[in-house]
């Protein structure tokens, strides 16, 4: 519900998505696994960001949450109902969420980069790992995510 590394890749504008990988080596899955912790730190800092624009609003940060989901999914869109007072909110915090949108981007190209990525390797690393049910359970519990079912 809040910004994922997978919702900020998205924005990343990347081209079409590369086929996935037929397999994923050692280096590669420890690599992945401490970008994912970057964007994971980052995006706590982006969530207090955000926070910290809408202190002064009438809208709390889950609506806020709320709304974005909505918008970025168009199957939802139409179920989700706006206030005026909410799309003043967001119309007056855009140009602050548009600068963030382009700082959180930067950052994460630096985190690909500082760890010898490029969003297209991050992109097919992720799919061959999410294809790989052995491997998606190991990232899951190496990200501390661990969901019923999942033991090691």
């Amino acid at each position: 519900m809040l910004f994922t590394s997978a919702a900020i890749a998205q924005q990343m504008q990347m081209p079409p998505q590369p086929a996935p990988l037929d397999s994923v080596t050692t280096e590669q899955f420890n690599t992945f696994v401490d970008v994912n912790k970057q964007f994971q730190a980052m995006q706590s800092g982006t969530q207090e960001k955000i926070a910290a624009m809408l202190e002064n609003q009438p809208m709390t940060l889950e609506r806020f949450q709320q709304i974005v989901m909505a918008m970025q999914n168009p199957q939802n869109a139409g179920q989700m109902n706006m206030t005026s007072e909410e799309e003043q909110v967001l119309t007056a915090i855009q140009p602050q969420l548009m600068q963030l949108n382009t700082t959180v981007q930067q950052e994460q190209m630096k985190i690909l980069q500082d760890n010898g990525l490029t969003p297209q390797q991050f992109q097919q690393i992720g799919q061959a790992i999410s294809q790989d049910p052995e491997l998606m359970q190991k990232f899951t519990a190496e990200m501390g995510m661990d969901q019923a079912g999942s033991g090691q």
